[in-house]
C-alpha cells in the first residue's frame, strides 16, 4: 500500500509519531481488544490534543526557524486531515487498523500494535 506524502504524515500523526505530547497528557489506550470505533475515538482525540500543543509551541516566539517549519508542516497535515470528510477520515483511519489488526479478526491488542510499530520505526527529525 502506497501513500502520497501529506497522507502518510497525516496517518503518522494520528498514529502517534513524534507528536510531542507528554506521555500523562495522552488518552489512555483501551485494555484488551480494541475494536475499530475504539480506536478511531482514540486517534481522533489524540489529533486534537496534538493540535492544541502545535498551536501552543507555535505562538512561542523563541522557537527556532526550523522548529517552527516542522510545527508548520505538521499543523498544514493535521489541517488537511481535518479537511477531510468523516467517511475519507474513517477510510484512512481504517486502514492503519486493517494494517495493525494482524490476525484480522476486527479488533486490535496492544500486542498487534507493537507488532506493528516495530515493523514501522517512527522517523523523528
Amino acid at each position: 500500500m502506497r501513500f502520497s506524502h501529506s497522507a502518510f504524515v497525516a496517518l503518522a500523526l494520528l498514529a502517534g509519531l513524534n507528536t510531542g505530547l507528554a506521555q500523562n497528557s495522552r488518552p489512555s489506550f483501551p485494555d484488551g481488544p480494541v475494536t475499530f470505533e475504539q480506536y478511531r475515538a482514540y486517534r481522533l482525540d489524540r489529533l486534537h490534543q496534538a493540535e492544541a500543543k502545535v498551536a501552543t509551541r507555535l505562538a512561542d516566539t523563541s522557537l527556532d526557524e526550523a522548529k517552527r517549519q516542522r510545527l508548520e508542516h505538521r499543523k498544514a497535515a493535521m489541517e488537511r486531515f481535518a479537511a477531510l470528510t468523516p467517511a475519507d477520515q474513517d477510510a484512512r483511519l481504517r486502514k492503519r487498523f486493517d494494517a495493525i489488526d494482524a490476525d484480522h479478526d476486527g479488533t486490535i491488542t496492544k500486542a498487534e500494535i507493537e507488532a506493528f510499530r516495530a515493523a514501522h520505526p517512527r522517523h523523528h527529525s
